[in-house]
């Protein structure tokens, strides 16, 4: 959902808000397809170009000592 509180400190780097779809809800129905109101879509682009980028690590410097 793009409204998680958890998508900004997402731990593996996997999701970003260009992965995030909406949901679009629709107040009447669409004989069509079957379905009452209300009913909901997504929203969702896939592939869509962007500029990669790499996370920065959490260690910001090389070891002067050897670990023993």
């Amino acid at each position: 959902m793009p409204d998680d509180e958890h998508i900004e400190t997402d731990v593996q780097f996997g999701v970003t808000r260009a992965l995030l779809g909406d949901y679009v809800r629709h107040d009447e129905a669409n004989a069509e397809l079957g379905l009452a109101a209300p009913w909901y879509s997504l929203d969702q682009r896939f592939l869509e170009r962007g500029e990669a980028q790499r996370p920065k690590p959490p260690i910001r410097s090389k070891a002067t000592e050897p670990v023993s």
